[in-house]
Formats: structure tokens, C-alpha cells, sequence
């Protein structure tokens, strides 16, 4: 008799291979405002998000940049001041309705000028000869939109006048008459006398001949 054969049969390994998907990687854009306080700011924050909707977005994470930003546009009617003379200028705003807030962040005004931070006026009594620049911000919207922009103010020598006190006078000979000088365009208000009949002094007392 034959031997009686054993068919030995052995386990079947199977590679279960595990399908991933792959997806791409989304760069998201997000758009955020960052207010601080009561100072109205606007915050460039860069962050990271662990994006792991496959093993192969592990090592991959998606940057997102979050900026905010509403533009508005400044423009200014500010023509040229004089010395020692009222100014008054003007900042207009489009963009955005009103209530507006300004500020100088750079730069200054001229010495004697102010900006009103609601209105945008400016206004005041110049008291340097200078070109001046200065940089306008303005915000809106509860400080949602924001405009800048850089802005000049030529301020002019003021044109220098003496006016002489009395005007006219009737001085009999040998009597005197003690005049006055005002000096006005200028911060040198010393004057020297003289006459073409009579004496003067230094000091402005007339003797006639």
C-alpha cells in the first residue's frame, strides 16, 4: 500500500497595501481685522494649520496670512501760508462715509498750525518760512478702513512793513516830537532814525532846526 500522502498546505500571505489619497495642498486666504484697544491697528499675523487630511499632508501645513485693510483715499487743498497770517487748509476723504478720525504719524506742520482730528481743517497763524511735510492717516468705519498719505504746507516769508507813529506832525523851531517805529513781517524790529532837517535820535525824538 502506498503511503498515504498529506497535502500540506501553507497560509497564503496577502500585502494589504494601504491606498492613500493625496490631496493638494490649499494655500487659504483669510482676511482679519485686529483691532488693539482703542488704537485703531492693523495686525499682519502669519499662523500655521496642521492639515492632516492624509498622511501626506503631515509634513505639508498650510500657511495662512491674515491681513485686513479697507482703502480710503486723502487729498488735501492746502496751498501756500504766510508768516504771521491765518491759514486754513482742508482734508477731503473718499471711500467711506463720515465720521472720520485724523492724525500726523510723521513729519510734523508748520510751527502755528493745528489738525483738527475730526474735521480734517487746518488752521492757525504760521510763524516759520519753511516747506513742511507731513503724513496723513485717516481711519473710518470704527477704524475698519484706513488711508494715508504724505501731504506739504509752503509757508512764505511774511513781506516786511514799518509804519511810523504819528504820521504827520507840526513841530515848531526848536520844539521836539517824539515818533514811534512798528516793524511788522520780521522778528528784527530795530530800526535806525534820520531826518533830513532838524535832529533825531537814536530813540526816535525829533528836534526841529
Amino acid at each position: 500500500m502506498s503511503p498515504k500522502s498529506t497535502n500540506l498546505v501553507s497560509p497564503v500571505s496577502r500585502s494589504v497595501r494601504r491606498k492613500t489619497n493625496r490631496y493638494p495642498v490649499t494655500t487659504l486666504s483669510v482676511v482679519l481685522l485686529a483691532i488693539i484697544g482703542l488704537a485703531p491697528a492693523f495686525a499682519q499675523r502669519r499662523i500655521t494649520l496642521s492639515a492632516d487630511f492624509a498622511e501626506t499632508l503631515a509634513a505639508n501645513p498650510q500657511s495662512v496670512q491674515l491681513l485686513a485693510q479697507t482703502h480710503l483715499t486723502i487729498s488735501g487743498n492746502l496751498p501756500s501760508a504766510v508768516v504771521q497770517t491765518t491759514y486754513t487748509g482742508s482734508l477731503s476723504v473718499s471711500g467711506a462715509p463720515a465720521p472720520y478720525r485724523f492724525s500726523i504719524d510723521q513729519g510734523s506742520l508748520p510751527p502755528g498750525l493745528l489738525l483738527g482730528s475730526s474735521d480734517g481743517v487746518i488752521s492757525g497763524t504760521p510763524t516759520t518760512a519753511g516747506t513742511y511735510n507731513f503724513h496723513v492717516s485717516v481711519w473710518a468705519n470704527n477704524n475698519t478702513a484706513h488711508g494715508d498719505n504724505w501731504m506739504a504746507i509752503h509757508v512764505n516769508p511774511a513781506a516786511v512793513s514799518i509804519t511810523i507813529s504819528p504820521t504827520t506832525s507840526t513841530v515848531t523851531s526848536g520844539g521836539s516830537q517824539q515818533f514811534a517805529a512798528f516793524v511788522r513781517g520780521t522778528n528784527q524790529t530795530a530800526v535806525s532814525w534820520s531826518a533830513s532837517a532838524g535832529q533825531i535820535s537814536s530813540q526816535g525824538l525829533f528836534t526841529a532846526p
